[in-house]
């Protein structure tokens, strides 16, 4: 049995290597480097294996207990301290190290072997752990700072090997100086560790501000979820938005968003582990709702993490703020554009809407072929204003709508000119017979009474055709309409079409009788 000072001495060197580390989180598990294999293997060239596995178990334990770890966390750390100086004593075994504690062998070659066996069973231990912690591959974990892991290794290799050399070959002296090395080249591989995920976040960040910089408010919070949950390593990310009306609720992790909706029945994060922060505008004078990270865990985060995140949720509450007016904006703009073409009575096409669609059907290069235009007027409505009122008068305005559009075939264009005056664009007609035909229908859908108030209205309506073959001007086509349409009043008929032999127009008369 080795002197119980030199394994105390072993399981104090290890304790004190298991606390210099360099952390790096990931969600609410911590990726941790640290020294520990440079006690093992010093102890392996000092004492027999049994006792080096014995005491870097009991350090490991004696740490969890006092940090008050979760026991499967504990047991897990023993167990791969285990396996991993394990198999750095099987290589010395295979090399045929004999340890001692009074001459220390050196052998390079079994050195550099056994931290490699160290490292690779220690990194096929804790890669899959990870993977499934992160919710990521056991790739991507293997590839996470691969270059700053790969000079650490190095460092901390090249050190270990001339501790061993000075312990074999040289004095106690100059093997005090290696304590100050490390601690050097520990705080030199930390900041280097900390500068480059700290770039690294930063770059993340400017690409994330780059893709918030959307119109589509919809856009913006599913990017503001996933690249959150991303850039801070959360279980989940969600954006409540207050504002809205009625609220809503974006919620995700790194690989996608799950809902997207009210907030109501969403189960909610375990709030003591939540960091949670406010979206407000650039004045700081709204609230418009609050960005929370999800952790299964506690966690605490740095200065540089509360700094970042203070920009991230700046840029979100910016982003959000331009697409909402963009959308209010596009709103004002389609409700403008639906006025502009739109009767606001009856909800139908209004006169211009008739006139650009006609044109365009009815134009020099148009293919459109056979259509026609039926224009209606409806028989003594001013009756019905004059004795029951105007407010009945638009009621049967808008029944005379519904039963026009209901009528209408698919691709014509039902509108109303004004007063009791309405239009149908007939388009798709096989033969000029057919345009008749459909106008007679679309009349006989006002044949039913209207009911108004509990009364029972009759409406009848006069309507003129003016059919069009592939060319004509809108205008005129509107005034033989027209034309067509008074004829059936004076007639009594329900439609007339358009002749021009009886067309009783004479523009030179008119002229005549202004003179």
């Amino acid at each position: 049995m080795p002197p119980p000072w030199a394994l105390a001495v072993l399981v104090a060197a290890i304790l004190i290597a298991t606390r210099v580390q360099v952390y790096v989180r990931v969600r609410s598990n911590l990726d941790i480097v640290y020294w520990g294999e440079a006690p093992v293997l010093l102890g392996l060239v000092l004492l027999p294996a049994p006792w080096v596995v014995l005491c870097g178990a009991l350090s490991i334990a004696i740490v969890k207990v006092v940090n008050r770890s979760p026991r499967q966390k504990a047991v897990f750390a023993v167990a791969k301290d285990v396996l991993t100086t394990s198999a750095a004593a099987g290589v010395f075994l295979a090399w045929g190290v004999q340890p001692s504690l009074y001459e220390p062998p050196f052998h390079f070659l079994a050195i550099v072997t056994a931290y490699l066996a160290m490292t690779a069973v220690d990194d096929l231990a804790y890669w899959p752990v990870m993977a499934v912690a992160s919710n990521s591959t056991i790739r991507k974990v293997a590839a996470h700072n691969w270059e700053v892991m790969l000079v650490g290794h190095a460092i901390r290799l090249a050190t270990i090997v001339l501790a061993l050399a000075i312990l074999s070959y040289g004095d106690l002296l100059q093997l005090m100086v290696v304590p100050l090395l490390v601690a050097c080249i520990h705080l030199w591989h930390a900041r280097n560790v900390r500068t480059k995920e700290e770039r690294r976040s930063w770059q993340d960040l400017a690409r994330t501000t780059d893709e918030l910089n959307a119109v589509d408010l919809t856009q913006v919070l599913h990017s503001g979820v996933l690249r959150s949950a991303q850039i801070f390593s959360a279980d989940q990310a969600r954006i409540d938005l207050t504002g809205d009306c009625p609220p809503r609720l974006v919620q995700g992790t790194a690989d996608g968003v799950t809902h997207d909706g009210s907030p109501a029945g969403v189960a909610a994060c375990n709030h003591d582990s939540d960091v949670v922060t406010d979206l407000v505008t650039s004045e700081g004078s709204v609230h418009i709702g609050v960005l929370r990270l999800c952790f299964r865990r506690r966690v605490n985060l740095t200065e540089f993490e509360t700094y970042k995140l203070q920009t991230f949720a700046s840029a979100l509450s910016t982003a959000i703020q331009n697409a909402t007016a963009y959308a209010e904006l596009e709103r004002i703009s389609a409700e403008n554009a639906y006025a502009a073409t739109h009767d606001p009575l009856t909800g139908l096409a209004n006169r211009r809407q008739l006139l650009e669609r006609a044109d365009a059907l009815f134009g020099p290069h148009s293919t459109a072929g056979l259509a026609a235009l039926l224009l209606i007027d409806l028989n003594h409505f001013k009756e019905v204003n004059d004795t029951l009122g105007h407010s009945t008068g638009d009621e049967v305005l808008r029944e005379v709508a519904v039963r026009l559009q209901a009528a209408a075939e698919p691709g014509d264009l039902v509108a109303r000119l004004g007063g009791d005056e309405f239009a149908v664009l007939l388009t798709g007609l096989p033969s000029p017979a057919i345009a008749t035909h459909r106008a007679e229908s679309l009349l006989g859908a006002l044949d039913r009474s209207i009911e108004v108030d509990g009364m029972q209205l009759t409406v009848e309506a006069s309507g003129g055709i003016a059919l069009v073959a592939g060319s004509g001007g809108v205008t005129e086509l509107l005034r033989r309409a027209d034309v067509a349409m008074y004829q059936a009043k004076r007639s009594g008929q329900r439609t007339v079409n358009y002749v021009h032999s009886t067309d009783t127009a004479d523009v030179g008369r008119l002229v005549l009788g202004g003179e």
